[in-house]
């Protein structure tokens, strides 16, 4: 349930916000993870009911003052959270567990602008979010192997605190010990809280200098920051760009011959550098340049019969990029290849018919 109320104690312009927001919700989940190769159970069977429950309060505090019909300014401060997160690769019963839930607050400022007898509209934000609950996962954590029954096999290794890790993490010591009076090490992660902070801003403008015409831009910045990416030894940045820029300019043209209208437009986004998000990379610092994509369309609307067609090419320029790559070069050939990579659509095209009735 939520309740949301707007009090102007002093008159139309100035306005304050409080809202709040209970919540109880419930998430089933039903693993099953089992193995295929056999008709009898295994001791890497895993399969469990569990329950991800929130019981959470959350908060909204907000300001606005409307200065004129046209310009609007305003802040705000909110409460976020998301339900518990679980192991979703549980290797034995043992690691059958919950993580905390994400929590923050998120701060804005920002203010919205119809100027030049509303040619212009111009709206500008500033954002900070404070993560102060962000479980993520540490890996190198190891823990007893178990058998069948539940036991920890005997062997030659032993367990040590995981260095970087949470209270009670274990990691497989480098020392071993006699034949017998040991275990046998398995792979574990575990969940550590890593605050983290985003801030950025935005900005949207949309001009009509005359009737018909349409040009519209946005720009976009932002920054990631958290202990388990200012630590690596490489790559100590957000895995997403930091600048996005988009624009797009259109005109309509009326024509009573076609009994309707016809608008071009064309559009344009850029991205600036990204990289795979590897903390163990060492060649590859940037993975993905910048780019900038086209996208052209002309559409024909019919007023008298109302339907319309549109023709529309994506990548009009054919530019090859990557939409992702995953490095695997700080992890040693194995069995993967060095980099995977998924390429970007090339040049297409379109036509969609539509009848409005």
């Amino acid at each position: 349930m939520f309740a949301n109320v707007t009090v102007r104690p002093f008159g139309e312009k100035l306005g304050f916000t409080f809202g709040g927001r209970y919540a109880d919700e419930v998430m089933h989940i039903n693993f099953s993870n089992v193995a295929d190769t056999s008709w009898q159970n295994s001791g890497s069977d895993i399969k469990f009911l569990q329950d991800l429950i929130s019981r959470k309060f959350s908060w909204k505090l907000g300001a606005s003052y409307q200065a004129t019909n046209n310009m609007l300014f305003y802040a705000s401060a909110a409460t976020g959270y998301t339900l518990p997160g679980y192991n979703s690769r549980p290797q034995q019963k043992t690691q059958i567990y919950q993580s905390d839930p994400a929590s923050d607050v998120a701060y804005e400022i920002g203010a919205k602008l119809d100027l030049f007898d509303r040619k212009v509209r111009w709206n500008v934000a500033a954002f900070y979010t404070d993560f102060s609950n962000r479980p993520t996962t540490i890996s190198g954590g190891s823990e007893a192997l178990l058998d069948n029954n539940g036991n920890p096999v005997v062997g030659t290794q032993k367990l040590e605190p995981l260095v970087g890790g949470p209270p009670g993490s274990t990691q497989c010591s480098a020392t071993t010990v006699p034949a017998g009076t040991g275990i046998v090490c398995t792979g574990r992660s575990w969940f550590i809280n890593q605050p983290a902070k985003i801030k950025g801003f935005e900005s949207e403008l949309t001009v009509e200098p005359i009737d018909g015409l349409m040009i519209n831009s946005s720009v976009g910045w932002s920054e990631f920051t958290a202990p388990d990416i200012s630590t690596r030894a490489v790559n100590k940045r957000q895995q997403n760009p930091f600048w996005t820029l988009s624009g797009g300019v259109q005109y309509r043209i009326e024509s009573d011959v076609l009994g309707g209208s016809i608008t071009p437009r064309l559009d344009m986004t850029w991205e600036s550098r990204q990289t795979s998000g590897s903390a163990t990379t060492v060649t590859y610092n940037y993975l993905l340049k910048a780019k900038a994509l086209f996208n052209a369309r002309l559409t024909y609307v019919n007023t008298e019969h109302h339907f319309e067609v549109a023709a529309g090419i994506v990548n009009l320029l054919d530019k090859r990029y990557w939409v992702n790559i995953f490095d695997y070069s700080g992890g040693g050939t194995g069995t993967l290849p060095q980099t995977n990579g998924q390429p970007g659509m090339p040049r297409t095209w379109s036509l969609t018919v539509s009848k409005h009735f």
